[in-house]
């Protein structure tokens, strides 16, 4: 399962939010870019999925994200939330939210909520970050650039690396708990008035925000909203979607893909994930994505076969031959793509004894068009034909 650190100023605040068992994050009244980018961050979250809580140097867990209603491991505060709406928090999900840290003013609102529970308990002791980030130096790749966000999301070794160091540092604790040692956390009373309501309002419909997006020709006026909309597409299996790019068990985006600079300066890959083999924890293929809101050119693609290499590097193993690589695009030259075709092929020897020269070129070209309803469309053209033999 994929994990989720989350930011707090203040012990307290973070020791309320963990006792109540639910989570949401402050942003700007005003839909913006950073809105966008926060949905895209909660359209991801899986029941299952692990939580984890820092404040002042230090990491609390464990937890795990609780199907909030019928599936949803999250949902809008208010009704039209995810389609940009500014509105009050009504005040029955009021009392599902933390008050200190995250209290609502004139200038931060509310707009998505997620339910936890311990997995397998929330330790009072929690660990510092330095001692957290040596216990297993080589799986914390997105701790090392954790910037300027209130939570980030990170992958299967990372998260098992975060659970690893937690339960090392309370082995007292996960053997014998006892109350000094655990946090409480508790929501069921207030997701089960919650759901006696009757949620269905309050499911998270991105297609509305993205509909109001879309220009007369069905381009989106940002690329983050394109990105946005693909993960929420995605990851709620949208047949076309799923056509298109395939399923994939874990997804992100904006993950970065640097060696160690200063982090306003790294590149991030548009769309990032990977797929399991069946019942096992083994990746099966990499997936990564360049997206463009109008047309793609041939000067897209180096930016492209640079995330391409980087995940052969940092994940693969060397091995290109399990990445799936996609420039997206409302439009395409092909002219000029096709003219600079060689620039995406790649070379590689196979994991074999003796050891077999391999091409890879496993580039797609999708071409995606919004309907007035907001859905996303697309139709793919794969380069493989058009590599030189």
């Amino acid at each position: 399962m994929a994990g989720y650190l989350f930011a707090f100023s203040d012990r307290e605040s973070l020791l309320e939010t963990i006792n109540r068992g639910t989570y949401s994050t402050l942003v700007k009244p005003t839909w913006r870019a950073e809105t966008t980018a926060t949905f895209a961050d909660f359209a991801t979250m899986k029941p299952g999925d692990n939580v984890y809580f820092f404040s002042k140097r230090e990491v609390f867990g464990i937890g795990e994200i609780t199907e909030i209603t019928d599936g949803e491991a999250f949902l809008d505060i208010f009704p039209g939330a995810s389609a940009g709406s500014p509105k009050e928090v009504p005040d029955l999900l009021e009392r599902c939210l933390p008050s200190a840290e995250i209290a609502p003013s004139s200038e931060r609102i509310r707009r998505w909520i997620i339910a936890f529970k311990p997995a397998p308990h929330f330790f009072s002791n929690g660990v510092d970050m330095d001692d957290l980030l040596a216990s297993n130096p080589s799986d914390f790749r997105s701790l090392r650039v954790f910037w300027k966000r209130s939570f980030f999301k990170f992958d299967d070794d990372e998260n098992r690396a975060f659970m690893t160091a937690l339960m090392r540092a309370n082995i007292e604790a996960l053997q014998y708990p006892l109350p000094s040692q655990i946090i409480e956390s508790s929501n069921e009373a207030l997701l089960s008035e919650l759901r006696k309501q009757g949620l269905s309002q309050l499911k998270p419909n991105f297609s509305q925000y993205l509909a109001k997006k879309r220009t007369a020709s069905g381009a989106l006026t940002a690329e983050m909203d394109l990105e946005a909309g693909i993960l929420f597409q995605l990851s709620n299996h949208e047949v076309g979607s799923i056509e298109t790019f395939g399923t994939w068990n874990y997804l992100s985006h904006q993950v970065h893909a640097s060696p160690m600079k200063a982090v306003d300066y790294m590149d991030k890959m548009d769309i990032f994930g990977y797929s399991l083999i069946p019942g096992y924890p083994i990746v099966k293929s990499y997936l990564v994505a360049e997206l463009k809101k109008d047309k793609a050119t041939s000067d897209d693609l180096p930016q492209l076969m640079k995330y391409v290499d980087w995940i052969r590097q940092e994940y693969a193993n060397g091995n290109y031959g399990i990445i799936r690589a996609f420039l997206v695009a409302h439009e395409f030259d092909m002219d000029d793509i096709l003219a600079h075709i060689e620039e995406i092929e790649r070379t590689y020897l196979s994991n074999r004894r003796p050891p077999i020269t391999q091409k890879w070129g496993d580039v797609t070209l999708v071409k995606y068009h919004v309907e007035e309803t907001g859905i996303i469309r697309f139709s793919a053209s794969s380069l493989v034909p058009f590599l030189p033999k």
